[in-house]
């Protein structure tokens, strides 16, 4: 009976790590072929819409020289 237990443990274990990630992977590429949905491949922030900074990096303020004070 252990045995059983055992194996079914271990097969239980080795079908989530494995087979979980194959069917979201599989369901995903599914969607995106049937319904066309998902990421259409433009980041967020357009900067063209007069909002923040877009996708810009934002602006830094220049380094001050590290020269020691006496």
């Amino acid at each position: 009976m252990g045995t059983a237990i055992f194996g079914g443990l271990a097969l239980a274990t080795v079908l989530s790590l494995v087979l979980v990630p194959v069917l979201y992977i599989v369901v995903k590429n599914f969607e995106k072929y049937v319904l066309g949905g998902g990421d259409n491949g433009t980041p967020p922030g357009d900067p063209g819409n007069g909002h923040g900074n877009g996708n810009k990096p934002s602006p830094t303020a220049p380094e001050e020289e590290k020269t020691p004070r006496f």
